[in-house]
């Protein structure tokens, strides 16, 4: 009657602890990047050209900004932190990059690439993070693993509610929500769904919502069966 868990091996264990570093320096990096665009609003100071993007140049034209001392202490403090974390971001994902080619990980990678709107960030979570896939046996099982099993709830005549228990892989569950952007603009199927539950809800958010859920099911499915991605009908 009890139903057993899935404990990592050492390896699994040590590939998702580096990839929620990574997470974790990402983080950093948009707070880092807040304090500095935080810091010329206080000052008010002008923004340099291509801030959004943080390139070289931009960085270089922060550090060479005319100020007084101990503005200029201060931003230059903001820029060496932001300079610390994107050293060991570069770190860690080479060293990522390096862990998902071994025996195990590297088909795998290479088969979650050819799904629609799944970058390199998203294939490393699900791979360190739904280690061994195969486990979920059904698909309403990794639904409700990563917090995409809806829970609904009724009194009476009132109307069903539906929502989802902030449980599960948030993190991940954040990219898939992202990369279902992608998906419903170059899969017109997937398109054509999100549309249908738009239509039908009135709610971008909730269309989004279960459209990442389809694309979850598709990456554990293509992970299982140890295949590309093949077009297919989505209900």
């Amino acid at each position: 009657m009890l139903k057993g868990i899935a404990v990592p091996s050492r390896e699994e264990f040590a590939l998702r602890e580096m990839e929620r570093a990574r997470q974790h320096l990402v983080k950093r990096r948009r707070e880092a990047r807040q304090h500095i665009r935080a810091f010329l609003l206080r000052n008010a100071l002008e923004e340099p050209p291509g801030l959004g993007d943080w390139g070289p140049s931009t960085l270089q034209a922060l550090r060479e900004m005319p100020l007084p001392t101990f503005p200029r202490l201060s931003l230059d403090n903001h820029l060496e932190e932001h300079a610390s974390i994107l050293a060991s971001l570069a770190k860690i994902t080479k060293q990522l990059a390096k862990a998902t080619i071994d025996p195990g990980h590297g088909e795998r990678i290479k088969n979650l690439r050819t799904v629609p709107g799944v970058g390199e960030t998203i294939e490393h979570t699900f791979t360190s993070e739904i280690f061994r896939p195969e486990r979920f046996k059904r698909a309403e099982d990794i639904r409700a693993h990563v917090g995409f099993a809806p829970i609904t709830s009724h009194s009476g005549s009132g109307r069903e509610k539906a929502w989802f228990r902030p449980v599960g892989q948030r993190y991940l569950r954040s990219l898939l929500v992202e990369s279902a952007w992608v998906l419903i603009i170059v899969e017109s199927t997937y398109r054509d769904f999100y549309n249908r539950i738009g239509n039908k809800t009135g709610l971008s958010q909730k269309a989004m919502t279960a459209t990442a859920r389809k694309l979850l099911i598709l990456i554990w499915r293509t992970a299982v069966e140890g295949r590309p991605y093949r077009q297919a009908s989505v209900n």
